[in-house]
C-alpha cells in the first residue's frame, strides 16, 4: 500500500531521525506517514553443532543457537549427550557425568528454554544458561554436548542439525592449592576490514613452578561472538608450552575483519591443562574478557524530489544508504509537530522512498516552499 502523506505550508518544525540507533536531524516541512514493515513469515532456527563453549566448574555455560525471524516466543528443547555418542567427532577431553549422583551439571539432563524475541542478538544469534557444577574433587577436563532435539512454536520454524549443538569444555578449578595460571590480553580490540587485527594474550603462572615440560591449553569461549569473527580456527585454541623454569607464555589470536556494520561483540580466553591433577595440581584464575568495536559505518542521504510541485501531486524523496552493508534492518524515524512515522531498509537494501503529497485546496495563494536539509543523515 502506498504510504499516506501531505505537505502542509508554512514549513512545520525540523524532523529528527534514528537510524540504527544515531540521531539524525533534518528540515523539513512536510510529514510522512508509512505503515509498519510486514512480520517474518518464518523462524530459521539452527543448532550450533561446531561450535566449543568453555566454561569453569561452578559456572554457566552460554549455550548459543541461531535464530531468524523470531517475532514471538519459542520453547527451546534440549539433552544432554556424551560426545562419544556421535560417531563423527572426536572426543578431545574426559567424559563428563551427565545425571546422577556428582553430575557436572546442575541443570537437568532434559530441559527446556524459552527464548523471547528480544533475546535474538543481531537478528540472528541468542543464548541460553547451563549451571555447571562446583566440587572439590581434583579432576581433568570434561566435556559434553548440548543437543538442541525440538522446539514448540506458534510459528512456521525451519529447523537445522536438531539433535546436535554445542560442545561444552568444563575446566576442573578444584585442583590441589600450588599454583595458578591467569590469562590477561586486551580490552578492546578494533575491528578492521581485513583480517589484520592480531592481539597478544598472556598466560601467567604464579606458586609453584612445573617440574617439567608442561602443554597448557587456551581457548576462545563465545560471548556474543560466533567462530566466523575469527580468521581460523588456530584463532580460537591453542598451547604453549611451559619449561619447568617458565612463569609466562604469550600467544597470538586474529580477529576476522568485515564490512559490516554491527553491534560490539565479546568472547572470553580461558586456559586448561591437559592433566590438571599432577604435578601438584593447577588452579586457574578469571578468564581475559575482550570486546571487539566495530569500525564500520553507516551512511544515510536523501536525495530525489524537484524544483517544483503542484498542489496535489506527489513529490519523492530517496534515501540511500552507504558504507558499510547492515545485517539487521535500518530504520529511518522521523516526527513533526502532529504526525510521525518510520521508513525501514532491510539486510541488503540501500534504497528507499518516502513520497510527499502537498495538499490540494481551493485557496488562492502565492507559491510555497518547502526545504529537506541532508548535511547531518548519517548512520
Amino acid at each position: 500500500m502506498k504510504p499516506a502523506a501531505k505537505f502542509i505550508a508554512p514549513p512545520p518544525p525540523a524532523i529528527r531521525g534514528l537510524i540504527s540507533g544515531v540521531l539524525v536531524a533534518g528540515i523539513l516541512s512536510a510529514f510522512f506517514l508509512f505503515t509498519a514493515p510486514p512480520a517474518h513469515a518464518q523462524v530459521g532456527l539452527t543448532a550450533q553443532n561446531t561450535t566449543t563453549v568453555n566454561v569453569l566448574e561452578g559456572g554457566t555455560a552460554q549455550v548459543p543457537i541461531l535464530i531468524t525471524g523470531l517475532t514471538a516466543p519459542i520453547t527451546i528443547l534440549y539433552r544432554f549427550r556424551l560426545v562419544q555418542d556421535f560417531p563423527s567427532l572426536m572426543a578431545e577431553h574426559a567424559a563428563a557425568t551427565l545425571t546422577g549422583p556428582g553430575a557436572d551439571m546442575s541443570d537437568p539432563g532434559n530441559g527446556r528454554v524459552i527464548i523471547r524475541p528480544g533475546d535474538v542478538v543481531g537478528g540472528f544469534q541468542a543464548t541460553f544458561p547451563i549451571t555447571i557444577a562446583d566440587d572439590s574433587t581434583p579432576e581433568p577436563t570434561e566435556e559434553f554436548i548440548v543437543a538442541i532435539t525440538g522446539y514448540e512454536s506458534t510459528e512456521t520454524v525451519i529447523a537445522t542439525g536438531l539433535n546436535t549443538g554445542p560442545r561444552i569444555v568444563i575446566a576442573a578449578s578444584d585442583q590441589p592449592a600450588g599454583r595458578t595460571l591467569t590469562v590477561t590480553g586486551p580490552a578492546s580490540i578494533t575491528e578492521t576490514d581485513s583480517n589484520a587485527e592480531s592481539s597478544n594474550y598472556t598466560i601467567a603462572l604464579t606458586g609453584m613452578a612445573f617440574s617439567s615440560a608442561t602443554t597448557v591449553t587456551w581457548t576462545v569461549s563465545h560471548g556474543t561472538t560466533v567462530d566466523a569473527d575469527f580468521v581460523a580456527a588456530t584463532d580460537r585454541s591453542g598451547t604453549v608450552s611451559f619449561a619447568a623454569s617458565d612463569t609466562s607464555q604469550t600467544f597470538t589470536l586474529t580477529i576476522a575483519g568485515d564490512d559490516l556494520n554491527e553491534a560490539a561483540e565479546t568472547f572470553s580466553v580461558q586456559v586448561s591443562v591437559a592433566d590438571a591433577t599432577a604435578d601438584g595440581g593447577t588452579a586457574y584464575g578469571s578468564p581475559a574478557t575482550t570486546t571487539i568495536t566495530d569500525d564500520d559505518t553507516l551512511t544515510a542521504t536523501l536525495s530525489g524530489g524537484g524544483d517544483s510541485v503542484a498542489e496535489g501531486a506527489d513529490a519523492s524523496l530517496t534515501v540511500t544508504l552507504s558504507g558499510a552493508t547492515h545485517t539487521a534492518d535500518v530504520v529511518f524515524n522521523y516526527d513533526t509537530v502532529d504526525a510521525t512515522g518510520s521508513l525501514t531498509l532491510a539486510p541488503g537494501t540501500t534504497t528507499g522512498t518516502l513520497t510527499i503529497t502537498a495538499m490540494d485546496d481551493t485557496l488562492s495563494e502565492d507559491a510555497e516552499t518547502f526545504t529537506v536539509d541532508t548535511s547531518s543523515l548519517t548512520a
